[in-house]
């Protein structure tokens, strides 16, 4: 289009002599030539007349479209935690919150808020939230002031530690903090610094995990006891770190069962094997057992509180072990943009 107006205007500046004379009707209740280069107006009739939207059928059209549903994407998405809360704390309505630092937070984490609404955790309020992960405490009071209008008593920050620490302590301010029957944090939270940044404040806070709880669990696994052990013990050792082992060692898995095949080890038969042949993968039982192949989550998970400044088990309590029930993912239809 640019191109295309950049053309027209050269054969009008090679048509029109040095003195052009006014711009010809051209039948049109408003119009505007503009230089694509410059901005610079040629002629216009109206330009700044208010007038009906452009293309508004194409704009019913998609209207429409997403009232019936037909822009929505199939999601499936854990709730383990949930069945657990709605379990035991039935009537639990309140607050999810998502990072707004990463765009793509929105779309990855609002369908498991909505699947854990759709169990029964009632929205109050708009129900899901935006949120940095880096603002001050009293960014955060909006957001407590709403739990305290609805009585809130589910709050899901989703966000950072951080931000999990400064919401509490804002929640202690208000004086809502003992209101809330489930605050519920992800795995970035299943560290001992949280604990030393929150104090007694953080205290009974929740957390997911869908590997093995590494503080209570090193001596049930002894795959995760030598991996503490080489880095130096729990100290050293974290969420994220973890993270990083299981994909080494889904990566080796996938090496040796190129060579124990005969093919050559290249990144084509190392992408055949991760499309394949990776149908339960369990990260020498570190992680309930995954089908990477079909690109599914696990439906295993652990539920882990904060006591008395110490993650315990919560669900299941056994170390080692996973629940991994059917019923641990959801499956629903939305739109998220």
């Amino acid at each position: 289009m640019r191109r295309l107006l950049a053309t027209i205007v050269v054969l009008l500046g090679c048509a029109l002599p040095a003195h052009a004379a006014p711009p010809p009707e051209v039948g049109l209740a408003a119009y505007i030539v503009a230089d694509g280069r410059d901005g610079r107006v040629l002629a216009q009739h109206d330009a700044d007349a208010p007038r009906a939207i452009a293309s508004i059928t194409k704009m019913m059209t998609v209207y429409l479209a997403l009232r019936a549903g037909a822009l929505s994407k199939t999601y499936t998405v854990p709730v383990g935690d949930s069945r657990y809360f709605t379990s035991h704390f039935p009537g639990l309505h309140g607050i999810w919150l998502y990072d707004s630092d990463v765009p793509t937070f929105k779309i990855t984490q609002t369908p498991v808020f909505q699947a854990e609404s759709n169990l029964g955790i009632k929205k109050d309020g708009q129900g899901f939230y935006p949120l940095s992960g880096g603002v001050p405490q009293s960014a955060l009071t909006p957001f407590i002031q709403q739990v305290k209008a609805s009585g809130s008593t589910f709050v899901y920050d989703d966000t950072t530690t951080q931000s999990m620490v400064l919401l509490r302590k804002e929640a202690k301010l208000q004086g809502v903090n003992d209101q809330v029957k489930v605050w519920m944090c992800n795995s970035g939270c299943y560290d001992p610094s949280f604990a030393q940044q929150g104090g007694a404040t953080v205290d009974g806070t929740y957390a997911s995990l869908l590997e093995l709880p590494y503080l209570s669990d090193q001596k049930a696994n002894p795959a995760l006891d030598k991996l503490i052990t080489d880095v130096g013990g729990a100290s050293n050792f974290n969420n994220n770190a973890f993270g990083s082992y299981v994909m080494a060692l889904l990566f080796q898995d996938a090496v040796q069962k190129v060579v124990a095949s005969g093919q050559t080890l290249d990144r084509a038969a190392l992408f055949n094997v991760l499309n394949n042949d990776e149908h339960s993968f369990n990260a020498q039982g570190t992680i309930g057992a995954t089908d990477v192949s079909a690109h599914a989550g696990s439906n295993c998970q652990v539920l882990v509180q904060l006591q008395k400044g110490v993650w315990n088990r919560v669900y299941p309590t056994a170390p080692g072990t996973f629940d991994c029930s059917p019923n641990n993912v959801s499956t629903l239809k939305m739109a998220v943009s």
